[in-house]
């Protein structure tokens, strides 16, 4: 895409306005083909109809896509809409997870260390890429969403260490104590990425 300004921008123009390049297939008539290739740099010189069509699907004008200032780069990795899907996702299988283990009686414990570590990296890992996201990225509805993805996994955490405990009341005091231990400290540690958010 270097060297195609009008690729760039107006990539930049429809990922700031949150319009996905289907949609914005169906409100210009531009095929989605056309519109990538565009966006790729693949297509160069697009014809003025077609510029017309996009940017009043876009509410700006030919100018912005011709002449506008260089847009910012994409940061590297996933989008914020990738992410908080993914994560959303993961929340949903980590829950149902945890509740078929407690079901069993058995395998609590491991099942919240396994999915502790797991939740830590990720978290890492995203908390990495909303550092990296564009203003335009960190402002948008998928932002939230991906906040409250990330709460909810420190949650269904908050709720495995629980079944961890009820099914380990037979072990010594002190690992109980322990493990009640790391699961005020998860709740601690939801609880000012809530403040922090």
């Amino acid at each position: 895409m270097e060297g195609n300004p009008i690729g760039q921008r107006l990539r930049a123009v429809r990922r700031g306005t949150g319009i996905s390049q289907q949609k914005l297939s169906e409100l210009s008539g531009v095929t989605l083909s056309q519109l990538s290739k565009l966006e790729q740099g693949v297509i160069r010189d697009p014809h003025a109809s077609k510029l017309i069509s996009i940017a009043s699907a876009l509410n700006v004008s030919v100018s912005d896509l011709i002449d506008g200032p260089e847009p910012e780069p994409s940061p590297p990795g996933p989008s914020i809409k990738e992410l908080a899907r993914v994560t959303a996702a993961y929340a949903d299988h980590a829950q149902t997870e945890a509740s078929e283990t407690a079901a069993k009686g058995e395998g609590a414990l491991e099942l919240a260390q396994k999915q502790h570590i797991f939740i830590e990296r990720w978290s890492t890992f995203v908390h990495k890429r909303i550092n990296a996201a564009l203003d335009v990225e960190k402002v948008s509805s998928w932002m939230d969403r991906l906040r409250t993805s990330l709460d909810d996994l420190y949650s269904v955490l908050d709720v495995a260490y629980g079944y961890a405990i009820e099914e380990n009341t037979s072990r010594p005091e002190a690992e109980i104590s322990q493990l009640q231990s790391v699961r005020e400290k998860i709740r601690e540690d939801r609880s000012k990425r809530v403040v922090g958010a």
